[in-house]
């Protein structure tokens, strides 16, 4: 009898794969998708992806849009690079007797952006393994124990609600501190915060935390209190309508409008020792709409309500409630929602006010609108409009970037999260100067890292050196940049 024939040969599998993009930007996701992969013989099958050349991924999270599932799918976030660079991989797929391999090689694009101005020097100090980070600030204590530092908000490591952290430094050996934290009672881990550093009725600088979840504002340092109010989503110092050496503290809301908090007691040396004044509410500016973005300077307020699309204007007077001057409508930006907004109003009513929105997408529609005149928003209204295509924004600051320049006052600075730049726009004309209207120059790109998420102007330990605070959410780090302009 004749043998049996042998069983016929496996036939190897047939892999097939697409690459998404096939040339993504620094920081982009992409993917490696196998599933259109087959065998002859509809045994199952493994694959495997392995990198054989080329930078590491990138370890900044993907996010939820951006992640894939699936045995056959691989999804990365492209690495920060410094130039066009090539990664490999090897894809492997088998069907438990054969396999077949492929080399797939992903070019990464380096972004660049024009034009391109200096701003940033050396990294004067670097903190990491955070938490969800947001909005660090400079810290200042100029006298008794001479402390400065970086403060700012985050997630606690057990997801627990807020906390405060801080690095401090004593100035002498121009060494920060471990990271120090502070939990922020009732807090919501996530919530939207908001910080700011204040010197309050000539008590030594005080921290305030706004939780807008939890409708408190947190008061630390110096003087300590937790102020309950609805949802507070910016607040500012302003000069006091009672006392001429104390601050009242002014609160903006979303949904519940914007009111003035006043202390029940006079400054130090004028009550009881060990008895702290009581910030209560007093007199409200508007009982309804959002008003989460507003400031003041000396007795000037400017409040922008995002309900009624409207910038309003008030002064405060001495014993009484405070007038009403303007008000001035907003044509709101065509690229999208509001992102963010920074105004500056000087001590004669001067104002710049930067509106900055996006439709949220890394090539997009991203504006920046600057409003100015001259007096508390009676006069005239200059308006500026600049436009981009690449990068999502994130924050905007309005700060005098060139001490040198006694003439700018408010240059304008945008984090944009997903390419490597802030955005600058230098003011070169000053109101408070006698120019008739503020000039502002063209849009320019400054030369930074991925991710910033939020940036403030600050001085350096050795108080020769002016500062950006850099924040990014994404990786958990919060960086002090020399402040170098050209």
């Amino acid at each position: 009898m004749a043998p049996p024939p042998p069983p016929p040969a496996n036939t190897p599998p047939e892999l097939a794969y697409t690459l998404t993009p096939e040339s993504p930007e620094e920081g982009r996701p992409f993917v490696i998708d196998a599933t259109a992969s087959s065998d002859a013989e509809g045994e199952p099958l493994t694959w495997t992806l392995e990198q054989v050349a080329g930078p590491a991924p990138s370890d900044v999270p993907l996010g939820e849009d951006e992640a894939v599932e699936g045995e056959a799918m691989f999804a990365f976030r492209a690495p920060e690079v410094d130039q066009d660079t090539l990664m490999e991989f090897e894809l492997t797929i088998s069907d438990g007797e054969d396999i077949t391999m492929e080399r797939i090689s992903v070019g990464i694009q380096n972004i660049e952006l024009t034009p391109t101005v200096s701003l940033l020097g050396e990294a004067v100090a670097l903190f990491d393994g955070l938490h969800n980070p947001e909005q660090a600030d400079f810290y200042s204590m100029s006298f008794g124990d001479h402390e400065i530092g970086v403060n700012g908000i985050a997630d606690a490591d057990d997801d627990s609600g807020r906390i405060l952290f801080r690095y401090m430094n004593d100035y002498v050996t121009e060494e920060f501190s471990d990271l120090q934290t502070l939990a922020l009672e009732g807090s919501v881990v996530g919530e939207s915060a908001t910080l700011q550093m204040e010197y309050m009725n000539g008590f030594s600088p005080s921290l305030l935390i706004g939780l807008e979840e939890s409708d408190q504002i947190h008061i630390k340092e110096a003087f300590a209190q937790i102020v309950e109010t609805e949802a507070p989503c910016a607040f500012s110092l302003l000069s006091s309508s009672i006392h001429d050496t104390q601050n009242d503290l002014l609160v903006g809301s979303r949904g519940a409008g914007l009111k003035i908090f006043q202390f029940d007691k006079f400054p130090r040396g004028t009550f009881a020792p060990g008895e702290e004044p009581v910030l209560e509410v007093g007199p409200i500016l508007a009982s309804t709409g959002n008003f989460c973005f507003a400031n003041a300077w000396g007795s000037h307020i400017i409040g922008y309500d995002e309900a009624t699309s409207t910038l309003r204007f008030w002064d405060v007077v001495w014993g009484g409630e405070p007038d009403e001057m303007a008000s001035v409508p907003i044509s709101l930006p065509e690229s999208g929602p509001l992102v963010d907004a920074d105004f500056y109003i000087d001590e004669v009513g001067h104002f710049v006010a930067a509106f900055v929105s996006s439709n949220g997408a890394h090539e997009g529609q991203h504006e920046l609108w600057i409003y100015a005149n001259q007096f508390d928003g009676s006069g005239p209204v200059q308006v500026q409009k600049y436009s981009w295509d690449k990068g999502v924004p994130s924050d905007v600051i309005l700060a005098d970037l060139d001490t040198g320049d006694v003439d700018a006052q408010a240059d304008v600075l945008i984090t944009l999260e997903t390419v490597p730049y802030l955005i600058r726009v230098e003011q070169t004309g000053d109101l408070s100067l006698g120019d008739t209207r503020p000039s502002f120059e063209e849009l320019t790109y400054v030369p930074t890292t991925l991710w910033n998420t939020s940036v403030r102007k600050a001085g350096a330990p050795d108080f020769t050196t002016q500062t950006l605070i850099l924040t990014q959410t994404r990786t958990g780090k919060v960086s002090m940049m020399e402040l170098t302009p050209d």
